[in-house]
């Protein structure tokens, strides 16, 4: 993939496409090291590998959260789209009803995020009840 976008150097700032390239090459590896998988078999399209460039050349002008957060943000992405703690959490809001508790939308964001992210840490995602 980066082989096509470094014939591309003539379309923007050299300084700019190797800056965007290291970024891109990085965080293609950090995906399939996430993903647990050999290599990355992305589109061949060449409108595709300019955008992703451009994307690259964006996120290397800018500070970009731990490799640690941006794994966890990922496979909470993930949780989410797939539904994964849709069970876990209907227990969790019954459990709490029977309680005579109950939350309001962004109660229901924040924990949805507590459960999907994985966190011990409560009290960084849920303000207290009062």
């Amino acid at each position: 993939m980066l082989q096509k976008i470094s014939k591309m150097k003539n379309m923007h700032h050299d300084t700019d496409v190797e800056s965007g390239m290291a970024v891109l090459d990085g965080l293609s590896k950090e995906f399939v090291a996430i993903l647990g998988i050999k290599h990355l078999e992305l589109a061949r399209d060449p409108d595709f590998f300019r955008r992703c460039l451009d994307l690259a050349a964006y996120l290397s002008q800018h500070e970009l959260k731990s490799k640690k957060e941006r794994r966890r943000g990922f496979l909470a992405h993930v949780n989410w789209k797939f539904r994964i703690n849709s069970d876990h959490l209907a227990l969790f809001y019954a459990k709490g009803a029977k309680l005579g508790q109950t939350f309001n939308y962004h109660q229901k964001c924040a924990i949805q995020l507590l459960f999907d992210r994985g966190e011990r840490n409560v009290s960084t995602y849920i303000a207290p009840v009062l």
